[in-house]
C-alpha cells in the first residue's frame, strides 16, 4: 500500500513537471522583457486605440473619420481587450504622462496581457496533444510552442494574440466530445443523461470557434477542421488504443453551428 502511493505521488509530480516546464519557457519567452522584444508593430497602435474607445464608451467600431478601414476585423479583439484593461483602471492607474518611461508603461500592461495569453496557448496545446494522443507528445508539443520563433509574435497586442486561445479551445473542446462519443460508444449504451452531457461539450467548442471568427474572420476556414474532430474519424481511445469511426450526430453538429454563425453575424 505504501509502495503504491509513492508511486502514484511520484507519477503525479512528474506528470506536474511535465506541464510546468513548457509553462516556464512560455513565460519567459513571451513575458520576459515585453517592451523590449518584439519590436512596436503599426497595427499595435491601431488595436489599442480601438480598446481605448470602446474604454472611453464610444463603442466598438470605427468611423471613416478615425480610419479608413473601419471595417477589416470583428469587434471581439477590442471589446475583450478594453474590458481586461478596465480591470486595473487602465490607464488613469499609471499616471501617463509625456514622457518615454510613461510611454513604455503604457504598452507594458496590454503586452504582458498577450503573454499571458500566449502562456494559456501553451497550456491549451499540452492538453489538446495530451487528449488526442499522450502526456510525452503533449510536453514535447508544448515545449516546441513556447520557444519556436514562429509563435513570438504572439507578445505583440494584435487580434491573432486574443483569437488562437479561443481557437485552440474549441479544438480542445471537440476532442473531449468526440472522446466522450467513443467511450459511450464501447459501452454500448447511451442513456439520455449521457447524451445531455454529450451536448454540453459540444456547444462550448462552437462558441469558442464562433468567438475567434468574431474576433478575426479568417478563422471561418477552420470549420472543416473542427467538423472533422467531431466526427470521431480517428480519434484514439486511450482506455484500449483502438481506433473507432462514427458519423457525427445531426442534431449535435446543428448545436454546434448556431454559435458558429449567429455569434459572428454581430459584426
Amino acid at each position: 500500500m505504501v509502495n503504491l502511493t509513492n508511486y502514484l505521488t511520484q507519477k503525479r509530480y512528474s506528470t506536474l513537471l511535465l506541464l510546468i516546464i513548457p509553462l516556464t519557457l512560455s513565460a519567459f519567452t513571451h513575458i520576459w522583457n515585453p517592451v523590449g522584444f518584439p519590436a512596436f508593430h503599426v497595427d499595435e497602435s491601431h488595436y489599442m486605440r480601438r480598446a481605448m474607445q470602446v474604454i472611453q464608451g464610444l463603442g466598438p467600431q470605427e468611423t471613416n473619420a478615425t480610419y479608413d478601414y473601419g471595417y477589416d476585423h470583428p469587434y471581439f479583439g477590442q471589446i475583450f481587450l478594453a474590458a481586461a484593461l478596465s480591470v486595473i483602471n487602465y490607464p488613469e492607474s499609471l499616471n501617463p504622462s509625456v514622457s518615454p518611461h510613461s510611454i513604455e508603461m503604457l504598452y507594458l500592461v496590454p503586452r504582458v496581457l498577450m503573454g499571458i495569453l500566449a502562456v494559456v496557448d501553451t497550456f491549451l496545446v499540452y492538453k489538446i496533444a495530451d487528449a488526442r494522443y499522450n502526456r510525452k507528445i503533449a510536453f514535447i508539443s508544448a515545449s516546441l510552442f513556447a520557444v519556436l520563433p514562429s509563435t513570438w509574435f504572439l507578445g505583440r497586442i494584435i487580434i491573432d494574440s486574443i483569437a488562437l486561445p479561443l481557437l485552440l479551445l474549441s479544438i480542445l473542446f471537440a476532442i473531449y466530445y468526440a472522446k466522450s462519443t467513443s467511450r459511450i460508444d464501447n459501452e454500448h449504451h447511451m442513456n439520455h443523461v449521457s447524451n445531455k452531457l454529450r451536448y454540453f461539450l459540444i456547444l462550448p467548442s462552437g462558441i469558442f470557434l464562433g468567438l475567434a471568427i468574431f474576433t478575426k474572420l479568417p478563422i471561418f476556414a477552420l470549420i472543416p477542421l473542427i467538423i472533422f474532430i467531431l466526427s470521431n474519424k480517428n480519434i484514439i481511445n486511450s482506455n484500449n488504443n483502438n481506433k473507432r469511426t462514427k458519423s457525427l450526430d445531426i442534431r449535435a453538429l446543428g448545436l454546434w453551428f448556431l454559435p458558429v454563425v449567429l455569434i459572428p453575424i454581430i459584426w
